[in-house]
């Protein structure tokens, strides 16, 4: 079960099995800079996972992590449309025909 710690307002949610304690943080040993890299898997990605960016700290990646997050949440929210409901193109006053008919017209072969 994973844990959330809410950080600058952000609800960042724990990891047991990342390295760096974070859902969607990684650690690049190479980047001297800024080592910590936030992913995540939106929209805008077309559903697969993406960079949001390099971090110096974990914790501002994990914050990263759920702004982006939280914001496509509350795109869906505000753009949420319900299906409409399918209405058939024939009622029950209609009669049904068959297309293949056996009769005087239509001989058995």
């Amino acid at each position: 079960m994973q844990q959330s710690v809410e950080i600058d307002g952000e609800a960042c949610e724990r990891s047991r099995k990342s390295g760096t304690g974070w859902v969607g943080v990684s650690y690049n040993a190479r980047a001297t800079d800024k080592p910590y890299q936030a992913r995540a898997t939106l929209r805008k990605f077309d559903g697969k996972q993406g960079s949001l960016g390099y971090f110096y700290t974990a914790e501002e990646a994990a914050v990263a992590v759920a702004k982006a997050q939280r914001e496509e949440a509350e795109e869906d929210e505000a753009t949420y449309q319900p299906k409409k409901k399918r209405t058939r193109r024939w009622d029950a006053a209609t009669t049904y025909v068959p297309h293949c008919t056996t009769g005087p017209e239509m001989p058995l072969p």
